[in-house]
C-alpha cells in the first residue's frame, strides 16, 4: 500500500492527477465491490458483468496514464467511455433511477468539473446533464427497459451503498483538496519569508556597496574636476572632461539602481512640503539650458503665468522626472529643439492644482511598438542606426514608480521622425494661490555651480574629519580657491583634541569612521561642550532612505551626500560662516576692458614670466577675482621674502622649506609658472644643501619679477578696481571711472568701496536731478539694500556712457 500511495500520489505535483488516480482507485474498488454484492445477491448477473467490466478498464487506464503520461487522454476516455457510455448502460441494468445511480450520475459531473479545462468542463459536463435527463425521462417513460433489482434487500443495499461510497470518495477528494490548500500557503508564507530575507540582504548589500563604491568615486570626480581646474593643456582638459561624464553617468546608475531597490523593498518616502515654485523651475530651466547647450541644440520654455507661487509636494522627485526627460530627449535628439512646458491644471479635488510639465523635442521618436516597452526596466531605445543608446534603461521606469506613488501619471506622445513629447501629471496641494507672473521677474541665471570658487573666507576656520586620506586632500583642495583655513584629522579622537585646542566655524565629519564614528563623535563633543556654536556637517556615501533623517535627529547641522561637488560644499560653508568673513565673488563681472588692451596685459605680464591665462585659471576667468588674489600676494611678500632671506644667510634650511612651500602654491595660482617650477625644485631637493645655496639667488630673483609684475598690473586697472584691489592714492578719477567702480564694488558687495565711490560721485555731480539719485543710491548702500542699489547704479552709469 505504501508503495501504491508513493506511485499514485506522492510523486504527482499535480492536483488533477491526484484526483484522477483517487477517483480511478474509487471507481476500481467500487466495480468490483458491486460485481461481487451483484453476484452473491442473486439473478444480477449482467448488472455483475458490467462492473466487473467497468472496474478492469478503470484498473486498464489506470495504468496506461501513469505509464505514459498521457492524463487528458485518460480523462477523456474515462469521460466518454465510462460516464457517457458505462454509467447510462448501469442505469438501465440497475434498477434505473430508483438505485444508487443517480448518485454516481453526481459523481461523474463533479469528476469531469475537476479534471478539464473551463471550456472543455462546460462542454462534457452540459453532454453528461443532458445524457443522465434523458435516461431518467425514458426510463419513467419506459419502465420495461429498466431491469429492476431484485427484491427490496438489494434496492436498499445498492442505494445505501451509492450515497456511502459517492460521499467517501467525494469527502476525500474535498479533504485532499484543502491539504494540498494548506501546503501551498505554507509554501507561499515560506517563499514570502524568502523574499523578504532576500530583499532585507539585497538592501544591506546594496548600502554596503553605496557606500563603498561612492566614497572612491567621490575621490575620482574630485581629483579630477582639479585636473581639469588646473590642467592649461586643452587636450588633457577634454580628457578630464570625458571623465567627469562617465563618473557621473556612472554615479547616476548608482543611484538609479538604489532608487529601484527602495522601490522594490517598498521603502520608498514621500516628501511632501511647501516649496517655492519659481525656484523649482529656475533650476529645471538653467538644466535644460545646460544640458542642451552641450549638444548644440535649441531650447524654449513655455510657462503659465497662473501657476501658484507655493505649492505642496515633493520638489525632489519632480526634479527628478522631469530631469530624466530631459535627459532622454537630449540624448535622442541630434539636431533641434528641446522644449519645456509647464502649467498648472484644476484638479478633482478643493485646494488642489494639477502640475504639468511636458519636455517636447524634435528627436528621432518612438514608434508604436517601442511605446509597449518603454517604462519597463532595463529597457534602452536605439538610435536609427540600431544602436542601443548609453545608460541601464531604468530611468523611465523609476519616473513612472515615483509618478505613480505621487498619485500622478506619465504620459507619451510619440511619432517615430518627428519627436516625442513626455508629459507628468501631479496633483499638488496650494499653500498661497498667488501667480508666479512673468518669467523675467523670477528666473536667477546665477553661476552657483562654478568649479573656481564663490567666496573669499581668508579668516574662516574649517576642520575636515576623515579616515580617508585621499578625500581629506580632495577637500583641501575643493577649497583651496575660497582660502579658507583648514585642517583636517583623521579619526574622531584626533578631532576631538583638535577641537578642544581650537575653535572653528564649521566642521565637516565622515559618518562612517573606525572605532569612533561620526555621531559617536558629535554626541562627545556635544557632552564636553567643545562644540557650541560650531556647524558640524555630516559626509556620507551612505544613500540608503532614512540616512539623512538619523543623522539630522542626532544632532548634525546639516548633511552632504557623496561626492560632495564644489558647488554645494561652498554653499554649506557660506551658510555657516559669519558674514563678515566672507567676500561675495560669485556675480556675473563685466568685462573690464575691452580685447586690445586684455592682450597688452597678457604680454606685458609675460616679460614678468606671469602667464595671465593660467593664473585666471584659479580664479574662474575673473580678472577681479585674480586682481584679489595678487593684492594678498603683494601684501604677503614683504615679510615672507625676509624671512626666506634671513633663513638663508642663517643656513637654516630646515625651516626655509616652509616658506618655499608657501610659495609654490602662491605663484602657480597666480600664473607665475617659473617662480612655481624653481619653488617646487628646491622644495624637492631640501636635503641637498649645495643646491640652495646655488638655486636661491634664482628663486628670489623670480620672485622679485613677479612682485614686479603684479604690482604694474594693479596701477594699471587702478581706476577699474576696489580698494582692496589697488593701492590707495589721492589721485582724482574721472566720474565715469567712479561710476564703475561703484558698480562693482555693489556687485561685489563691497560697502566701504561703494559708499567711497558714491560720495566722489556727489562730489562731482552738478545736476540736482542725479544729485537727487545718488542721494538715494548713497542711502540704500548705508541699508546694505545692494540688490536696489545696483540697478539705480548701472542705469546712472549708462547715462554717463551716453552722455560721453
Amino acid at each position: 500500500m505504501k508503495k501504491l500511495k508513493k506511485i499514485l500520489f506522492d510523486g504527482q505535483p499535480d492536483f488533477r492527477i491526484r484526483i484522477f488516480n483517487l477517483l480511478a482507485l474509487g471507481g476500481i474498488t467500487i466495480s468490483y465491490v458491486m460485481a461481487v454484492l451483484c453476484l452473491l445477491v442473486g439473478n444480477d448477473f449482467v448488472t455483475g458483468l458490467v462492473n466487473f467490466l467497468a472496474g478492469t478498464m478503470a484498473v486498464f487506464l489506470l495504468y496506461y496514464t501513469n505509464q505514459s503520461g498521457r492524463y487528458q487522454m485518460g480523462y477523456l476516455i474515462t469521460i466518454i467511455v465510462v460516464f457517457l457510455i458505462g454509467f447510462p448502460i448501469l442505469f438501465f441494468t440497475g434498477g434505473g433511477y430508483k438505485g444508487s445511480m443517480p448518485c454516481f450520475f453526481i459523481f461523474a459531473c463533479l469528476f469531469t468539473v475537476f479534471m478539464l479545462d473551463t471550456k472543455k468542463a462546460i462542454l462534457f459536463v452540459s453532454i453528461e446533464l443532458t445524457v443522465y435527463a434523458f435516461c431518467c425521462v425514458y426510463a419513467h417513460l419506459n419502465p420495461a427497459c429498466v431491469i429492476p433489482l431484485s427484491g427490496d434487500l438489494s434496492l436498499t443495499f445498492d442505494i445505501i451503498l451509492g450515497f456511502v461510497v459517492v460521499s467517501l470518495v467525494l469527502g476525500t477528494v474535498i479533504m485532499l483538496i484543502l491539504r494540498l490548500y494548506r501546503q501551498q500557503q505554507q509554501s507561499l508564507e515560506l517563499a514570502r519569508e524568502e523574499a523578504e530575507a532576500a530583499s532585507r540582504a539585497k538592501s544591506t548589500f546594496l548600502a554596503n556597496m553605496s557606500h563603498e563604491i561612492r566614497s572612491p568615486l567621490n575621490t575620482i570626480l574630485a581629483m579630477n574636476s582639479l585636473i581639469e581646474r588646473n590642467s592649461v593643456s586643452r587636450e588633457i582638459q577634454d580628457y578630464a572632461r570625458d571623465i567627469q561624464r562617465s563618473g557621473k553617468m556612472l554615479l547616476e546608475i548608482i543611484s538609479n539602481i538604489l532608487d529601484l531597490s527602495k522601490i522594490e523593498a517598498g521603502k520608498f518616502d514621500v516628501e511632501n512640503r511647501p516649496y517655492q515654485v519659481t525656484s523649482l523651475l529656475s533650476d529645471l530651466i538653467l538644466s535644460c539650458e545646460l544640458q542642451t547647450e552641450k549638444k548644440g541644440l535649441q531650447f524654449h520654455y513655455e510657462i503659465d503665468q497662473t501657476i501658484p507661487t507655493v505649492l505642496i509636494g515633493s520638489p525632489l522627485h519632480i526634479t527628478q522626472i522631469v530631469m530624466n526627460f530631459v535627459s532622454n530627449a537630449v540624448k535622442y535628439t541630434k539636431a533641434g529643439t528641446v522644449t519645456l512646458v509647464a502649467e498648472a491644471k484644476e484638479a478633482d479635488h478643493p485646494g488642489y492644482r494639477m502640475m504639468r510639465i511636458t519636455v517636447k523635442d524634435t528627436g528621432m521618436g518612438i514608434g508604436q511598438e517601442g511605446l509597449k516597452d518603454l517604462f519597463l526596466s532595463f529597457e534602452r531605445g536605439k538610435q536609427p542606426d540600431g544602436q542601443r543608446t548609453e545608460g541601464t534603461g531604468l530611468g523611465l521606469a523609476i519616473a513612472k514608480e515615483i509618478a505613480d506613488r505621487l498619485g500622478g501619471q506619465i504620459m507619451v506622445e510619440s511619432q517615430k521622425g518627428k519627436g516625442s513629447a513626455f508629459c507628468m501629471e501631479l496633483p499638488q496641494k496650494v499653500e498661497s494661490f498667488e501667480p508666479i507672473g512673468p518669467c523675467g521677474q523670477w528666473l536667477m541665471r546665477d553661476t552657483q555651480d562654478s568649479e573656481y570658487g564663490s567666496f573669499l573666507a581668508p579668516e574662516g576656520r574649517v576642520l575636515i574629519v576623515d579616515d580617508n586620506d585621499e578625500n581629506r586632500k580632495v577637500f583641501c583642495a575643493l577649497l583651496e580657491p575660497t582660502m579658507v583655513q583648514i585642517d583636517t584629522a583623521a579619526s574622531g579622537r584626533e578631532a576631538i583634541e583638535m577641537v578642544k585646542r581650537k575653535n572653528y566655524h564649521v566642521i565637516f565629519m565622515d559618518y562612517m569612521m573606525p572605532e569612533m564614528d561620526g555621531i559617536e563623535t558629535l554626541q562627545l563633543m556635544k557632552k564636553e561642550h567643545l562644540a557650541d556654536g560650531t556647524a558640524i556637517i555630516a559626509l556620507t556615501a551612505d544613500a540608503v532612505t532614512g540616512t539623512r533623517e538619523k543623522l539630522l535627529r542626532e544632532g548634525f547641522s546639516a548633511y552632504l551626500s557623496k561626492p560632495v561637488g564644489t558647488g554645494s560644499l561652498e554653499s554649506a560653508i557660506l551658510a555657516c560662516l559669519p558674514a563678515d568673513l566672507v567676500t561675495r565673488t560669485d556675480h556675473q563681472v563685466p568685462a573690464l576692458i575691452g580685447d586690445e588692451k586684455m592682450s597688452f596685459i597678457k604680454d606685458r605680464l609675460a616679460s614678468y614670466d606671469i602667464i595671465l591665462e593660467n593664473g585666471l585659471i584659479y580664479s574662474g576667468n575673473d580678472l577681479i577675482l585674480y586682481c584679489k588674489r595678487a593684492y594678498y600676494f603683494i601684501e604677503a611678500y614683504p615679510k615672507a621674502r625676509e624671512s626666506a632671506e634671513r633663513f638663508f644667510h642663517e643656513k637654516d634650511f630646515e625651516n626655509l622649506v616652509f616658506p618655499i612651500h608657501s610659495l609654490k602654491s602662491s605663484a602657480q595660482a597666480i600664473g607665475a609658472e617659473d617662480l612655481q617650477h624653481i619653488s617646487a625644485r628646491i622644495e624637492k631637493r631640501s636635503g641637498d644643501l649645495s643646491y640652495f645655496e646655488n638655486s636661491m639667488p634664482l628663486l628670489f630673483l623670480e620672485w622679485q619679477r613677479a612682485y614686479d609684475g603684479l604690482r604694474w598690473l594693479l596701477d594699471e586697472l587702478n581706476e577699474f578696481l576696489p580698494k582692496s584691489e589697488a593701492e590707495p592714492d589721492n589721485e582724482k578719477l574721472s566720474p565715469f571711472a567712479y561710476g564703475r567702480r561703484a558698480v562693482l564694488a555693489v556687485r561685489m558687495c563691497n560697502w566701504t568701496q561703494a559708499r567711497c565711490d558714491v560720495a566722489a560721485l556727489l562730489d562731482l555731480e552738478e545736476d540736482e536731478g542725479r544729485r537727487g539719485r545718488l542721494q538715494q543710491m548713497a542711502a540704500l548702500i548705508e541699508e546694505l539694500s545692494f540688490e536696489e542699489a545696483q540697478p539705480l547704479l548701472e542705469d546712472y552709469l549708462a547715462e554717463m556712457e551716453a552722455k560721453e
